[in-house]
């Protein structure tokens, strides 16, 4: 049962007999979001990092001259519209999964995305696991043609090395982009 008597600054939960109660720390916030100086040096750059994003080159995965093996975000687009947006440590190795002809369904998510898109349009059921809908014979073509719909799309990408201001900003571009249908950030 909770203690919300305010007095000991714990709170306590109800356990099953038999097991002792284990005391809750209070958890202190100590200060509103906007006075989190980290927070706010990292809000106040979105908006350089989107124009940098935006100016970058934009060419098919395989058409860029050097992919660094570098952290940082990318921005797939297809007829110049941008449609997904990324995070990865490695940009090289990221990018090459999401296009690779071969690459499984963890590897490559968003063309995974696009694949149950398509497939729940022509009437495939696409609820379960994932690994077993990508060995599903009436799935397989559509996630293949995904891939290659992917591979045909430009992308562009820009160095990011603070893992906060690169989870920030993947959040932020999917915002202010309007990527809500492949960038849900929901979790499996």
């Amino acid at each position: 049962m909770s203690d919300s008597g305010g007095g000991s600054g714990t709170d306590t939960t109800e356990c099953p007999p038999g097991v002792p109660v284990q005391p809750r720390a209070e958890v202190r916030v100590t200060a509103p979001a906007q006075e989190v100086p980290e927070f706010r040096a990292a809000v106040e750059q979105m908006p350089g990092l989107l124009a940098a994003l935006q100016a970058a080159p934009s060419l098919r995965v395989a058409d860029h001259p050097q992919i660094p093996k570098a952290p940082g975000i990318y921005l797939f687009s297809e007829a110049a519209r941008p449609i997904y947006v990324g995070q990865s440590r490695n940009l090289r190795n990221r990018l090459r999964q999401h296009t690779g002809e071969r690459s499984r369904e963890n590897a490559a998510s968003f063309a995974f995305n696009i694949a149950k898109r398509e497939a729940t349009l022509a009437g495939v059921e696409v609820n379960g696991w994932r690994a077993v809908l990508e060995a599903d014979p009436a799935f397989v073509p559509h996630f293949s043609q995904a891939r290659a719909s992917v591979a045909a799309m430009t992308v562009q990408f820009i160095e990011l090395e603070d893992p906060v201001v690169r989870t920030l900003f993947e959040v932020y571009v999917a915002l202010a982009l309007g990527l809500h249908e492949f960038n849900s950030f929901e979790t499996h």
